[in-house]
């Protein structure tokens, strides 16, 4: 029997049906991965789909207050909505007005030069007015252009479509978002993350095609992830890490070697120039040297608390990002702290192994891994809070999407018997897909439960509205410690009257007791811990050690002088006020029964206790 031999037209005609499925099999994995995408980008959209209900919370009044009363609040201009102001002046500034208690340092500011997110938020004042829902919506389609910067750049480096669909997964649901996109004053993060993103990407277009216009557009991008936050600055050796790892020639090229190249590169120096011109705008525009003694520490500040509480916060925050773990427990709860430290280094140190286990040899995994840990670096400055990791989820998120890529298909893994693998898979699915929902919607409400509690309650507080000239109020006790600080721009925006002065006696929840000494003073006794214990009281005060007695602090209406301290605080104060204490321009309030009551004080020597606040919610500052 004859064999028979294909033609060359019939071999000719097979190539041409081989390319043609190929074609169509390559069109329709292409269509899918776009659905893929647009589904998952929508579903990390959808799950905060809520936040347009959210309406405005604590430092939002700040920012409406400026932009809707100018000159006769605290005016800022439209590019400086994060400058909180200083202690130095008692009469006319935030001090003077009931943002800051009477023991504000002179010297202290509550200052962050952030024109980039405070020109968005103008722009929102313009579109919308005080219509909240606009704002949200404008933060929605930051966090839609976020996500699909974060899938291009996956796909840029090198990531596997299977890597960068479950990189985009984790990202999309990350629980760690909620504040940077619900939050209205937080989207200084989500800002400066979607620049770090597209910064790599337009750095990455850079070097592949050696083009200057991509390379404008890289430093542009990175200006403007300093201008919404100041970590951007970590931008530039982000920058340095990519092209350490990413942009090399020679795969096996040594470390050492590479180091040399980087510093040799003229794009890693651009960046830096841009980011020492950056940095000196920003020291420039600083009104002083501190910024909130004992909530922010800077690295030329003091280094060595920079530098211990780095060490401490980057395991924390790993274990937030990896395993849910809140970082804002420890801010609330600083006694925490150690065990959760401890807890956190185990479980680290199992991923770790895991991670090292399968992409020891990977550049890309590595880079994301170098990504999050660079991310943390100026957590060392700021309080510890998950509304910073947006910037270091995309690190993470990418390095879990490598791993579930290159550790298999999940049916291969069932019928290949790899209970092993397929239970490491399932575990980050689980706890980085499927558990990150309800965590989601366990901070959301915790957030706005309490944001909610705090604004209803400055809404209802028995203020006569409308009251010509200038009234001051002193509240006395409330219920949480933000609520205090805030209530002056919140009254004055949500009532459209900025006329009253409201300052507060305490930030803490302690008793009081109030005894009344001539028609102008009063001898008031805090009850414990004595006054400057509380975490947000003592970061007004800058001094090393704690105001002695005869210590005097002017607070516009009254002067306040110490009269018994003891080595945590002040016990006892005598307030001297303008007026007689009976003048009707005077209101003082306490939080009884769940509203801020109008209480009335006793006569010349007569005494009343007042009982400590009782918090809205648990674990409320």
């Amino acid at each position: 029997m004859e064999l028979c031999h294909p033609t060359p037209a019939s071999v000719e005609l097979y190539k041409l049906f081989l390319d043609a499925r190929i074609g169509r099999t390559g069109k329709t994995a292409s269509r899918l991965l776009s659905i893929a995408v647009l589904l998952l980008i929508l579903a990390g959209v959808g799950l905060h789909a809520s936040t347009v209900t959210w309406g405005f919370f604590y430092d939002d009044f700040f920012h409406q207050a400026y932009l809707r009363f100018g000159a006769v609040a605290i005016h800022r201009a439209p590019w400086n909505l994060y400058d909180l102001g200083s202690g130095g002046d008692a009469e006319f500034s935030a001090r003077g007005l009931g943002v800051y208690p009477w023991w504000t340092s002179p010297d202290f500011r509550f200052y962050f030069f952030r024109p980039v997110a405070s020109l968005t938020i103008w722009l929102d004042y313009q579109l919308f007015g005080g219509w909240a829902p606009g704002y949200h919506l404008t933060s929605l389609g930051l966090y839609t252009v976020f996500l699909t910067l974060a899938f291009v750049l996956f796909r840029s480096l090198g990531a596997s479509p299977k890597a960068a669909c479950w990189g985009l997964a984790l990202l999309a649901v990350n629980d760690t978002h909620v504040l940077p996109v619900g939050w209205i004053a937080n989207r200084n993060t989500l800002l400066a993350s979607l620049f770090l993103v597209l910064t790599v990407w337009a750095v990455h277009r850079h070097r592949q095609r050696q083009s200057r216009g991509w390379l404008v557009v890289s430093l542009v991008s990175f200006l403007l992830g300093c201008g919404a936050r100041e970590s951007g600055l970590i931008g530039w050796p982000l920058v340095g890490w990519y092209l350490l790892l990413i942009d090399r020639a020679v795969p096996s090229e040594p470390t050492w070697r590479g180091c040399i190249r980087v510093l040799r590169c003229r794009t890693f120096w651009m960046f830096g120039v841009a980011a020492g011109a950056y940095l000196a705008l920003y020291l420039g525009m600083s009104p002083g040297s501190g910024n909130a003694p004992g909530l922010y520490v800077t690295p030329w500040d003091e280094p060595a608390a920079f530098v211990m509480q780095v060490a401490m916060r980057v395991p924390l925050v790993l274990a937030s990002l990896f395993f849910h773990m809140p970082t804002d427990l420890v801010y609330l709860r600083p006694h925490l702290l150690g065990p959760m430290f401890a807890l956190s280094l185990p479980m680290l140190g199992l991923l770790a192994g895991l991670l090292w286990w399968r992409l020891r040899s990977n550049s890309l995994a590595l880079f994301a891994a170098g990504w999050a840990v660079l991310m943390v670096l100026p957590l060392g400055a700021a309080d510890l809070s998950d509304r910073h990791l947006m910037d270091a989820s995309v690190g993470t998120t990418l390095l879990l999407g490598i791993f579930l890529a290159e550790n298999g298909a999940l049916r291969d893994l069932i019928r290949q018997r790899q209970y092993g693998r397929l239970t490491a898979a399932a575990l980050v699915i689980g706890v980085g897909i499927v558990l990150s929902i309800p965590v989601t919607g366990i901070r959301t409400s915790m957030f706005t439960t309490m944001a909610s509690k705090d604004r209803e309650a400055i809404a209802t507080a028995e203020i006569e509205r409308g009251v010509g000239g200038r009234e001051t109020v002193l509240v006395i006790t409330a219920p949480s410690a933000l609520l205090a600080m805030s209530m002056y721009p919140t009254w004055g925006v949500l009532h459209d009257d900025p006329g009253h002065r409201i300052t507060f006696l305490q930030v803490g929840r302690r008793s009081v007791e109030w005894r009344r000494e001539t028609d102008e003073t009063a001898l008031v006794t805090f009850g414990s811990p004595p006054l400057l214990s509380h975490r947000y009281e003592r970061i007004f005060y800058t001094a090393k050690s704690l105001p002695s007695p005869g210590s005097t602090f002017t607070a516009g209406e009254f002067t306040a002088t110490v009269i018994e301290s003891e080595p945590a605080g002040i016990r006892t104060v005598r307030l001297r006020f303008n007026r007689s204490l009976d003048d009707p321009t005077y209101r003082f309030l306490v939080w009884d029964n769940g509203k801020l009551r109008r209480v009335t004080l006793p006569p010349v020597g007569g005494t009343r206790s007042i009982a400590a606040a009782v918090p809205t919610v648990p674990f409320v500052p």
